[in-house]
């Protein structure tokens, strides 16, 4: 991997692009040299000169200009990795245009109360070189407005925005000879689907653990709460973890311990119609704790109290305690 001026990089990254005119992909290459230039300014900043403004505009408005036709070269020259480990970090983005109220078509955000659009993206990471390859895959995702009362199946045929997750990995596909890629995940792509997803991609991840109380099967055979499953994690090694000071705390070092445990993670009972048919049922995962010695207790060990509430009693009428009505 080496490290190309910038005119060089936009013209491989975009040149390629099929737009359906050759001056729409130059187009293209010029208004991205502009963003390059100065990607903290807006475009009008990027592009003092009205006819290049305008241009911008008609090239954002062309229906054949979309995220997949623009990035899809990118994302093919990013999945060509060298030899050696990669991570592939996903995350989701709100953009909110809600202040834009000639837009149509666009998702709800928050509580349903502004409106904008979700990216998905992956971002490839060259472990090894300590250098960012590129994004390996993205998508939007306009989120609905979904019924109160909606029950579990209803919910399960309909398209969730957990899907995202596995579905991107899914374009990203499978690593070049000699690579290996680790899809790290934070706890809104810890489901069953997701990683099924992955596995058959033929890669591995990493994902932070969001569902502590679902079932899983221990070494032993037994079935217990992956919570459960955590109190019988072995020791693997421990490290020296430097802490900032932040307002009103003190830096520190803090002394970390490393566990880990084998479990099995069945196919849940109530799953989408792709998890049935993918052909996993089970998944054999390694659960990594990471925690500070002498630190605060975990919050997996933490158990929900669930309190009953206690029924009033009965009170009978004046007219059954003898009293006049």
């Amino acid at each position: 991997m080496k490290v190309v001026d910038n005119d060089r990089w936009i013209n491989q990254q975009f040149s390629q692009c099929e737009l359906g005119n050759a001056l729409r992909t130059k187009r293209l290459l010029q208004v991205a040299a502009n963003m390059l230039k100065s990607p903290e300014q807006s475009l009008p900043q990027q592009n003092p000169a009205w006819a290049d403004l305008k241009a911008a505009y008609r090239l954002f408005q062309n229906e054949r200009v979309t995220l997949e036709t623009v990035s899809r070269e990118h994302w093919r020259q990013t999945r060509r990795t060298l030899p050696g480990r990669y991570l592939l970090i996903s995350d989701a983005t709100e953009i909110n245009h809600d202040s834009h109220e000639a837009t149509v078509g666009l998702g709800s955000l928050g509580k349903g109360t502004t409106r904008g659009l979700v990216l998905h993206s992956c971002l490839a990471y060259d472990s090894q070189r300590g250098l960012v390859a590129g994004l390996a895959g993205a998508a939007v995702h306009y989120r609905p407005l979904t019924k109160r009362k909606e029950t579990l199946m209803q919910r399960l045929r309909r398209y969730r925005e957990s899907q995202l997750w596995g579905d991107v990995a899914t374009e990203v596909g499978s690593p070049p000879r000699g690579s290996q890629w680790i899809h790290v995940f934070d706890r809104g792509g810890d489901n069953f689907e997701a990683m099924c997803h992955i596995k058959l991609a033929g890669c591995d991840w990493i994902i932070r653990a969001g569902k502590l109380q679902r079932k899983v099967r221990l070494e032993t055979g037994e079935t217990a709460p992956l919570a459960d499953a955590l109190e019988q994690a072995q020791p693997l090694g421990s490290y020296e973890l430097a802490l900032r000071s932040r307002p009103g705390v003190k830096g520190r070092t803090a002394s970390i311990d490393v566990l880990a445990t084998t479990v099995t993670l069945p196919r849940p009972k109530h799953s989408s119609p792709w998890a049935k048919q993918c052909g996993v049922k089970e998944l054999t995962l390694q659960v990594v704790v990471v925690r500070e010695r002498g630190g605060p207790p975990p919050a997996w060990r933490a158990r929900p109290c669930r309190v009953r509430r206690q029924q009033p009693a009965p009170v009978a009428s004046r007219r059954a305690r003898g009293l006049p009505a």
